[in-house]
């Protein structure tokens, strides 16, 4: 079977076991996914177990970093990962690094990096995300990505268009070859007609809200689901774990 073929026929899991719950155990591969909310919430602990649940499964993940350095990835996935070195051994834990010069702080270079020249960097980007795809499809035909932050792409340029459209590109090549990305995006940084301009490329969302001392998420849309209700959840150890 063709591998892009054997991607697109097939189920994956988000990761995050009340989640996978609401969305029936998994969601179809290929599907782009919005995780929005404000800072600190707990959607970078949401996408380390997307992480997780991909290098499980055998899976080439990769995580497109603009924010934080892959060492500092590193560091906030071994509460999730055990033994993360052996799966940056078998190339099932990969980094883009497009962090921006003044906001570096490490010297340390972590394993399986492609470093571009910061968020400006939209082609040093595409190439990047293009031949992890292309030695995935190689290989065992599966992988998924998670970008650390989308904001940070957004601000880097004073027309957001450029970065629409490239992103239109992108999440229109990983739908086609079946790999599932999710992208988070803070709040109150975009306008409304960026946000909506983004959400429109996505196959849904999943929206983290805060109210008082207690956290919650929904899902909406991405593909068939128990409930679009808010669901509350609570961070332990690292994890995101539904109530």
């Amino acid at each position: 079977m063709d591998p892009k073929r054997r991607g697109r026929d097939r189920c994956v899991k988000i990761g995050v076991p009340g989640v996978d719950d609401l969305l029936y155990d998994s969601v179809p591969a290929g599907k782009q996914i919005l995780a929005v909310g404000p800072p600190w919430i707990g959607i970078g602990a949401f996408l380390n177990q997307f992480m997780w649940a991909g290098m499980a499964n055998g899976e080439t993940v990769v995580m497109l970093t603009t924010e934080d350095e892959p060492s500092h990835v590193r560091k906030e996935l071994r509460p999730v990962v055990r033994n993360l070195e052996k799966f940056e051994e078998h190339h099932l834990i990969n980094y883009i690094d497009a962090v921006p010069g003044p906001i570096r702080f490490s010297s340390e270079t972590a394993p399986n990096t492609e470093m571009v020249d910061g968020p400006e960097d939209l082609d040093g980007i595409e190439r990047a995300i293009d031949g992890f795809r292309e030695r995935s499809m190689a290989g065992s035909g599966h992988m998924r990505l998670a970008v650390g932050s989308l904001t940070m792409l957004l601000l880097a340029f004073t027309d957001p268009a450029k970065v629409l459209t490239r992103l239109q590109r992108i999440t229109g090549s990983l739908k086609k070859d079946g790999v599932t990305a999710i992208y988070r995006f803070e709040e109150g940084l975009s306008d409304k007609r960026t946000i909506a301009a983004v959400c429109h490329l996505m196959d849904g969302t999943v929206r983290f809200k805060e109210k008082g001392d207690r956290t919650y998420l929904r899902v909406e849309g991405i593909c068939d689901a128990r409930s679009r209700r808010w669901k509350e959840y609570v961070l332990t150890k690292g994890k995101l774990e539904m109530k």
